[in-house]
């Protein structure tokens, strides 16, 4: 195969990739703005520990009871799409919620058991990995195609 045609593919893939993750990111919002019109109940938080993502990175998981029309279910959802967070952003989510304490969550109407802590939504994860990744496969493939 010839570097004009690979280089070609990876510009394609490249925006392709930037494209995919932009994509997600309005998706999450779009979560997010949807679930403004879900039902709110009282929740009851049942555990609250840091975990370890990668090298630097932590994250708060929590899980809660609610109740709806008699049903009691757990949700460990805080927020749509990803938690990426320093150790001290984790805590500072993990004090919000002590165990024992009441708070409100948000659950989808058509499945009860699909709810929300806060309505908030890590989307700039997906925009800035969709940006790099995208922009490095096109200047590479740039580069392949057209240094020959």
């Amino acid at each position: 195969m010839s570097s004009l045609v690979v280089g070609l593919s990876l510009v394609v893939v490249g925006v392709a990739v930037g494209v995919g993750f932009t994509f997600l990111s309005r998706s999450l919002k779009a979560k997010v703005e949807a679930a403004h019109s879900w039902t709110e109940v009282p929740a009851v938080i049942q555990s609250a520990k840091l975990q370890k993502v990668g090298k630097t990175s932590s994250a708060p998981s929590l899980t809660y009871t609610y109740s709806v029309g008699g049903t009691t279910y757990t949700g460990k959802r805080l927020q749509f799409g990803g938690i990426n967070m320093t150790r001290t952003e984790a805590e500072a989510v993990l004090a919000a919620y002590p165990v024992g304490s009441t708070t409100t969550v948000r659950y989808d109407p058509h499945r009860h058991d699909f709810s929300v802590l806060r309505l908030e939504a890590d989307s700039k994860g997906y925009l800035i990995a969709g940006i790099g990744i995208g922009l490095a496969c096109v200047l590479t493939g740039l580069v392949v195609a057209f240094a020959s």
